[in-house]
């Protein structure tokens, strides 16, 4: 019985971390993602937008407004199944442009088929039940730990791969958000 406490606790307080940490590093993520914009942008304008901007989190899609966002630029995503650790059922997209994007096909009100017509690759590098990971061509898959997993578009994944074999998935839970930031604002610089 003791026992049973001991572990119920434990993964309550694991639990809490992740929730802290992925709340701190909420704004990290949002200013590079301005950062990488900004990138790209003209500096005139680049200023009046940071200027009038807020600071905000990743999008996040509903029935009411996922149809604004289709087909979206996919470089890479995570998704988690229903029961994982973290928000079961949440899909987290990245665009090309480093756009941020959430969608939860369990506790959300989105269908599975929903989150396909917004992030199209996740119909061919999945089953449909979440169970089995399978990247198609042109994409890796990375498993997360605790019911998680990321898929990287193959050149992104190449680029990442060292970074990604150093470390330990749970580790690589909590930072491959910034981890794929920042390559893509390192490729805009490189391209411009």
């Amino acid at each position: 019985m003791n026992i049973s406490i001991i572990i119920v606790g434990a993964v309550i307080v694991f639990a809490l971390a992740v929730l802290a940490y992925w709340t701190n590093r909420k704004q990290d993520r949002t200013k590079l993602q301005k950062d990488v914009k900004g990138a790209t942008a003209d500096p005139v304008e680049s200023n009046k937008q940071n200027e009038n901007s807020q600071e905000t989190g990743p999008i996040r899609l509903s029935k009411e407004n996922y149809i604004d966002h289709l087909f979206l630029d996919v470089v890479a995503f995570s998704y988690a199944s229903g029961g994982a650790q973290g928000v079961g059922g949440e899909i987290i997209v990245i665009t090309r442009d480093a756009s941020i994007y959430s969608m939860n096909y369990v506790y959300g009100d989105m269908s599975i088929e929903m989150c396909i017509k917004v992030c199209p690759p996740l119909r061919y590098c999945i089953s449909e039940s979440f169970d089995v990971e399978v990247a198609t061509f042109g994409w890796k898959s990375v498993y997360l730990g605790g019911g998680n997993c990321l898929m990287l578009e193959d050149s992104l994944y190449d680029r990442l791969r060292e970074q990604i074999e150093d470390m330990p998935p749970y580790d690589l839970y909590g930072e491959w958000i910034d981890m794929v930031l920042n390559d893509i604002r390192t490729h805009l610089h490189d391209a411009g």
